[in-house]
């Protein structure tokens, strides 16, 4: 030790290296999709938003918003077709294109399961 302290090394100045790199690790890992933003403070921390845009303003940022535009404070997707509770169609009934072909507010899935339903009734009333 004594051969690198002539030479001007002294242990602390590696442990000032050592815990740098070590900070500048933690600080990237904390930063899963790179936008600057901590995970911890990121309003959609897997995908890159650096202006941290929130339209409806429910907390969830824009890119990772399923219902964008409509305030969806918990996410609710009960079909889980990707489309928030709040602004589905069909929320019952996974419709991932939204389709509402006679434009009514009610997604053609939805339709077909009730006019589905409603023959279905039909038919076993007729062999009652």
């Amino acid at each position: 030790m004594s051969v690198l302290k002539k030479q001007g090394f002294h242990p602390r100045g590696l442990a000032v290296i050592v815990l740098s790199l070590l900070l500048a690790t933690f600080a990237w890992a904390a930063d899963g999709d790179g936008d600057g933003i901590d995970d911890e403070l990121d309003n959609c921390p897997s995908v890159s938003n650096l202006n941290q845009d929130d339209m409806d303003n429910d907390g969830r940022g824009d890119p990772c918003d399923n219902c964008p535009g409509t305030s969806n404070f918990d996410q609710a997707d009960g079909d889980m077709d990707g489309r928030g509770d709040p602004c589905d169609n069909c929320p019952e009934i996974p419709n991932y294109d939204q389709a509402d072909d006679d434009m009514d507010g009610t997604g053609d899935a939805c339709e077909k399961a009730a006019n589905d339903e409603i023959h279905w009734g039909m038919v076993k009333a007729m062999y009652r």
